[in-house]
């Protein structure tokens, strides 16, 4: 008889944490992944912030995780780098490759932002060397950005000499 009890003791336990862990899962209480961000949540700031980061430490996949996958992004450097013109995710991942492969970034640091504007954009100040001559260069990139499916995206990086 004692068994019966214990027996039913630990069915009933398990019943009550199988309903605690199915409390704990309902849509009311959706379980956050930990793994993925919550792209919806991504501000104009955090992508800036990326690109900036990316940029210094020359992660091309910092910069490339904020382009659309149905999205072309204009890209033009005034000098030393690809050809003016709109490219896609998989593109500007190997432009990026390229200008990080033959530069050497002093100084990669957004000092302009203005994000209350539908197409909010950043200006950075960039010194760099190239690989070739070690002259040090200097210029401004300006970043834009555009709204879409929810999501802050990259529209335009643009060099300009100072």
């Amino acid at each position: 008889m004692s068994k019966k009890i214990f027996l039913l003791i630990i069915i009933l336990c398990l019943a009550i944490a199988n309903n605690i862990y199915a409390i704990d899962r309902s849509p009311h209480n959706p379980t956050p992944d930990k793994e993925a961000p919550q792209k919806s949540k991504i501000t104009p700031k955090k992508v800036f912030g990326d690109v900036e980061k990316g940029w210094q430490t020359e992660t091309v996949e910092l910069i490339t995780k904020h382009i659309g996958n149905n999205h072309k992004v204009y890209v033009s450097f005034e000098k030393d780098g690809p050809k003016p013109g709109y490219y896609s995710k998989d593109q500007v991942y190997y432009l990026f490759k390229d200008i990080f492969k033959n530069t050497i970034t002093e100084k990669f640091k957004f000092t302009k932002y203005d994000i209350s504007v539908s197409e909010p954009y950043a200006v950075a100040e960039r010194h760099y060397k190239l690989n070739a001559d070690g002259v040090l260069n200097k210029d401004k990139i300006y970043v834009s950005l555009i709204k879409d499916n929810k999501l802050w995206i990259l529209n335009k990086i643009r060099s300009l000499r100072k």
